[in-house]
């Protein structure tokens, strides 16, 4: 990130002295006009540089009247280094922090004096700058988390309804700007309520932390896991076609099985999810992506119905509805 200009800093009131200039003339222009710097300019270039330092020793030769003949090309600081207007603060307080130089003349790009700088204002400048990007880095690091946290569900860890709602309406718009397909798969802990009421609600809320995470690591890296509601959990499957959601939603029953949490209240002894899957591809673009969740639910309904601890497609639904 850069520093800004030259011309921001630097004084531009500036007093040039001739190089021939007397000693006299050079004092009374320090000490009258409270300066620090005088620029020693041929043609409004400069040749040279006088400053407090030297007017210590251009006052101890007037006191003691030793001026006689002598004028600033006789004294002043030559060469000098210059530092152009178009130059960056940063390279610029680089080359003064180089060299032991408190005044620098500021010349343009015809050479010709613009204005004075000091080492002082450069180095400060920087230091200001560093820590303003260092804060500025730590705020952009402190808002990332801060964001993140604000979209994850505070029991579970994983993502709440309004990142599940953000991630779904950029999937969805996936589809329909590049035809690339998605699926989702919901899920519900079986007989959860009976769960609570056998084992206690602490008990219950420690399950579905371990279901979560189980759902993480049998997934995908692509796939993201949301809390849709209660002991309902959502999929988002992307770039998923129904065949690789159907295998996806078994992992995950097959996953919570391994688990072998046990369950007094349930058939299989053990605690047990139901999923329901639903997909949208680039062939029903009329769709909206809530259209495809409450698919996914009534499919997870109709898992429910079947029996529990299954998989239930959205198709099937709509077979069973016009079989029946």
């Amino acid at each position: 990130m850069g520093y800004g200009s030259i011309e921001s800093i630097m004084s531009k009131d500036v007093l040039c002295a001739s190089p021939e200039d007397t000693l006299a003339d050079l004092l009374s222009m320090l000490h009258k006009n409270r300066i620090g710097c005088v620029p020693v300019c041929e043609d409004d270039v400069p040749v040279g540089m006088i400053t407090e330092r030297d007017a210590v020793e251009i006052a101890a030769r007037v006191l003691a009247g030793k001026e006689d003949r002598q004028v600033a090309a006789d004294v002043m600081s030559s060469p000098v280094t210059i530092i152009r207007a178009s130059d960056s603060l940063e390279e610029s307080a680089v080359r003064a922090q180089s060299v032991h130089i408190r005044y620098f003349p500021v010349v343009g790009d015809d050479g010709r004096i613009q204005g004075v700088v000091t080492q002082n204002e450069l180095l400060s400048r920087r230091l200001i700058q560093e820590l303003v990007e260092e804060q500025t880095v730590h705020l952009s690091t402190a808002n990332k988390r801060l964001d993140k946290l604000a979209k994850l569900d505070g029991m579970l860890g994983i993502g709440n309804r309004r990142w599940m709602e953000e991630r779904l309406v950029s999937t969805h718009e996936q589809l329909q700007r590049e035809g690339k397909p998605y699926s989702l798969a919901m899920c519900d802990v079986d007989h959860f309520k009976l769960y609570n009421d056998h084992y206690g609600h602490l008990a219950g809320d420690r399950v579905l932390k371990r279901i979560a995470q189980r759902l993480v690591e049998v997934l995908r890296g692509a796939d993201q896991v949301f809390r849709f509601g209660g002991e309902e959990l959502l999929v988002v499957l992307p770039e998923t076609v129904m065949e690789e959601a159907i295998r996806a939603g078994e992992r995950i029953c097959e996953g919570v099985r391994t688990l072998e949490i046990p369950h007094a209240e349930s058939a299989p002894g053990i605690v047990t999810v139901s999923c329901g899957v639903a997909s949208a591809s680039p062939a029903e673009p009329q769709w909206r992506w809530q259209g495809v969740v409450q698919l996914a639910d009534v499919a997870l309904y109709s898992a429910k119905s079947k029996g529990r601890n299954c998989v239930v497609i959205a198709s099937e639904v709509n077979d069973d509805e016009e079989t029946g």
